[in-house]
């Protein structure tokens, strides 16, 4: 899930701040850990009503 300020939460990976090439070149710390379960629903809920989301699926 990609934030609205900029934070990359994947799914078994730590958080990745959008301007940082990956987690071990990252030198800033997320706002919340991790993104999971309850935590992503509860961060989802708590967006602006005209927050528009978008799902995308993608292989490498």
């Amino acid at each position: 899930m990609l934030t609205l300020d900029g934070w990359w939460y994947g799914e078994d990976e730590p958080a990745v701040h959008g301007d940082c090439d990956g987690p071990d070149a990252c030198v800033h710390r997320p706002p919340l850990p991790w993104l999971r379960g309850t935590t992503r629903t509860g961060y989802l809920e708590a967006l602006p009503g005209d927050t528009l989301l978008v799902k995308l699926r993608c292989h490498v």
